[in-house]
């Protein structure tokens, strides 16, 4: 019986050492993996792959001042009235048309009326260098005593940027390409001439070919056919 014992004993001690050992393995085989991540903490995150380029969408015109004379009544330069655009919807067959929604003006030489002063003994009714005149539809006719003004003057070598909507389902990325765009000058006494580029940006660093895509060495009204393809 005592034999019995000792041998019951002693079984169920190689029993336990072989479990123990077994433990202390597997405690082994997960420190080889390294530390897990604790709960709650969010995994590093996966490096994107950096997106291509968005091509450029030529809705800028760019209107330069070439004048030759010098308006002394406070309108220097080329007098823009506003802008306005055609093209072919290619959903429907119809027309897409628009005018200006965001204009800059680099003022040129001479001076400028400013509302309620004078300039050279005239009289000042509006400010003539308010880029903001030359947005949304063109008034017609375009006065030149308005108050507030219906145009802006671009000053002796200025220079005016003309952001158009062309943001349509229909015309989609492509921009003024293919338009038909007619600028709006108001003619005076002066020869007050202007020439026209079409652009991605309000500076002029990226523009269609050729540039300018059109001129108007008196002022005056100027429609421009804006190439369909870029070269």
């Amino acid at each position: 019986m005592q034999r019995f014992m000792t041998r019951t004993v002693l079984t169920n001690a190689l029993t336990l050492l072989t479990a123990t050992a077994a433990l202390g393995l597997t405690a082994c085989d997960v420190e080889d993996f390294g530390e897990e991540t604790p709960m709650g903490e969010e995994l590093p995150p996966i490096e994107e792959m950096p997106g291509e380029d968005l091509a450029p969408v030529y809705a800028w015109l760019i209107i330069e001042d070439t004048s030759s004379d010098m308006n002394t009544a406070g309108a220097p330069g080329a007098d823009i009235c506003g802008v306005e655009f055609s093209c072919p919807d290619t959903l429907d067959g119809q027309r897409v048309e628009g005018y200006g929604v965001e204009a800059l003006l680099e003022v040129g030489a001479g001076e400028h009326c400013q509302e309620g002063e004078t300039v050279n003994g005239e009289p000042c009714f509006a400010d003539r260098d308010d880029a903001r005149a030359a947005l949304d539809a063109p008034q017609l006719p375009c006065e030149a005593d308005s108050s507030p003004s219906h145009y802006v003057a671009l000053g002796l070598g200025g220079r005016l940027a003309v952001r158009v909507d062309t943001n349509t389902a229909s015309l989609g990325m492509s921009g003024l390409l293919g338009c038909e765009v007619v600028v709006h000058e108001r003619p005076g006494r002066e020869s007050e001439g202007y020439r026209v580029s079409v652009c991605a940006d309000p500076d002029g660093t990226d523009c269609l070919a050729p540039r300018p895509v059109a001129a108007s060495a008196d002022g005056d009204l100027l429609s421009v056919s804006v190439p369909a393809d870029i070269e």
